[in-house]
């Protein structure tokens, strides 16, 4: 989550969709795992901002709890672990923005199940356009998992390698380009170029069945959600 500054700011509704009044918890944490020190903002009189985590949030049936990044926070990647009582509805997405704060695209974000061991996305790039696919990658455990990585072309053959260890509560955030020239790639994918869309997937496989992830893509300033399955 960022503000408009960062360009870059993402929203998370959780709505009650039960019959009666739940308790909603939950905690941010870093990228490498620890809690968040970023100040949010939420809709409930009663807790109007917290930083890192919240505990027993009342909400009533029907009623959602929103919450947003706070002002004038520097650029950041956290993610979030939310724990309720009771069923509920969890909404979230992401907005790009200018400098004085006009929208320039907004994407919903899909929540990933949490105990994915082997998962795939679909990966487009095209230098020209600046089209790019990104992604990112949770460790939901209490323990550390090795996540290996797999950059393939449509016809299977491995193009990049990428192995890298994943402590709990950790999680990565790249682009494709920048993650298989990472520390660790073998073979690295190195410099691309040209003007036309190459079609790839990735394939991750982790030690442990605990990971979430979530897939998007960039052209310019565009937003557009990429499909994570499980396999």
């Amino acid at each position: 989550m960022g503000d408009y500054g960062s360009l870059y700011s993402s929203t998370i509704e959780v709505i009650n969709t039960t019959a009666g009044t739940i308790n909603v918890s939950g905690t941010f944490y870093n990228e490498n795992g620890t809690q968040s020190t970023v100040p949010y903002l939420t809709n409930i009189s009663s807790v109007p901002s917290f930083t890192g985590t919240f505990k027993n949030i009342s909400l009533a049936s029907n009623a959602a709890l929103v919450i947003t990044v706070g002002n004038n926070v520097a650029r950041n990647t956290d993610w979030a672990k939310i724990v309720t009582t009771g069923n509920v509805t969890i909404l979230t997405f992401l907005e790009v923005r200018d400098a004085t704060g006009k929208l320039l695209s907004r994407v919903a974000v899909p929540t990933s199940i949490a105990n994915m061991g082997t998962f795939v996305l679909p990966r487009f790039r095209n230098v020209a356009a600046q089209l790019d696919s990104g992604f990112a990658i949770v460790n939901t455990g209490t323990t550390a998992a090795n996540l290996s990585a797999s950059l393939k072309g449509a016809d299977g053959a491995i193009i990049a390698a990428r192995s890298t260890n994943l402590l709990p509560n950790a999680h990565i955030a790249e682009f494709a380009n920048a993650f298989f020239n990472g520390t660790g790639c073998g073979p690295c994918l190195g410099t691309e170029g040209g003007t036309a869309t190459k079609y790839h997937f990735i394939t991750f496989t982790s030690s442990s069945p605990q990971c979430a992830a979530m897939g998007l893509s960039i052209e310019g300033d565009i937003l557009a959600t990429i499909p994570v399955n499980s396999y």
